[in-house]
């Protein structure tokens, strides 16, 4: 029976996409519908790749092997935890479409942990990579977090292996994540094809897939830093985002009782740079009204008899 499509889900029609990037032409033309540079033959699939060498070779694959992948990540932006970067493949957009996959943001936890079990069971592969706070600290002296979460895209990329790739791309300007990815696979891209879109969680569901799988194990790992920490300071973590009032809350206490921020937070971050600084002015400010004044010398002569 021959694959399905790769059509994204939703009202978006994916073949008229702008924001697309292909790596290598090999002499074929790049079909819309099928999304990389091959001849159908029967059951199979001739698939042109271009090796290490530069040489072009074609090769006889089934139809129905695992030739789309989709990458995202979860924990770009908090100040505590990992950063999670997840690729799934597979043969269709509707395999993950029909487990009823979304962008993992406007998931339950519980849901998410599901579909996530589902996922693993649909998908030909998953691939994780995990980048503790501490990583992401060293990286940012010499790469800035696009580049960080390039590197890793292309990582998983190169394990999931398939023809076309859908990303959701970091960048402002969506075209130019996908081309960088690229530049970091080099000649092992081959004929790979690269979408790369803003909200492709929400657009294609294999990019949805791999936003839960994401999401769910940075939660996971959240958890696991959070228990021994919670445990001490008798508060709860939270999510780890700035934006949330129990992390904040959680830091703080944290700081004001062990004059130090927690194993996890990323201390290359504006926020928790900011928290310190404030933290430390507040204690130097309530030293300093806490030392009673000596009285001036004028006044000491004034009060001599």
């Amino acid at each position: 029976m021959p694959c399905r499509g790769n059509e994204p889900h939703g009202n978006h029609d994916g073949r008229d996409r702008q924001e697309r990037v292909r790596a290598i032409d090999a002499g074929e033309k790049h079909s819309a519908h099928d999304g990389a540079a091959h001849q159908r033959d029967g059951g199979l699939r001739r698939v042109f790749r271009v090796n290490a060498a530069g040489r072009i070779n074609n090769e006889m694959l089934p139809l129905c092997m695992a030739v789309i992948g989709g990458i995202d990540e979860a924990g770009r932006g908090p100040v505590f935890g990992p950063m999670v970067v997840a690729g799934v493949s597979g043969t269709d957009q509707k395999s993950f479409r029909d487990l009823g996959v979304k962008d993992s943001k406007v998931l339950s936890p519980e849901r998410r942990t599901r579909l996530a079990r589902d996922i693993e069971e649909v998908a030909r592969r998953v691939e994780t990579i995990h980048i503790d706070s501490s990583g992401i600290d060293q990286r940012r002296g010499d790469e800035t977090l696009n580049e960080i979460e390039v590197s890793a895209f292309a990582v998983i990329a190169r394990r999931l292996n398939v023809l076309e790739l859908f990303v959701d791309a970091a960048d402002v300007i969506a075209p130019r994540f996908g081309r960088d990815i690229l530049r970091h696979l080099g000649p092992e891209a081959g004929v790979m094809r690269i979408v790369a879109e803003h909200r492709a969680d929400s657009t294609y569901p294999i990019v949805s897939a791999a936003s839960i799988i994401a999401k769910v194990q940075r939660d996971r790992e959240v958890a696991r830093l959070a228990r021994p920490l919670e445990k001490e300071i008798g508060l709860p973590l939270g999510s780890g985002y700035a934006a949330d009032p129990v992390t904040m809350k959680f830091l703080e206490t944290y700081y004001q009782r062990r004059s130090t921020l927690p194993a996890g937070t990323r201390l290359s971050w504006a926020t928790a740079r900011g928290l310190e600084s404030r933290l430390k002015s507040r204690k130097l400010e309530e030293f300093v009204s806490s030392v009673p004044s000596k009285p001036s010398q004028r006044s000491a002569s004034r009060a001599r008899p």
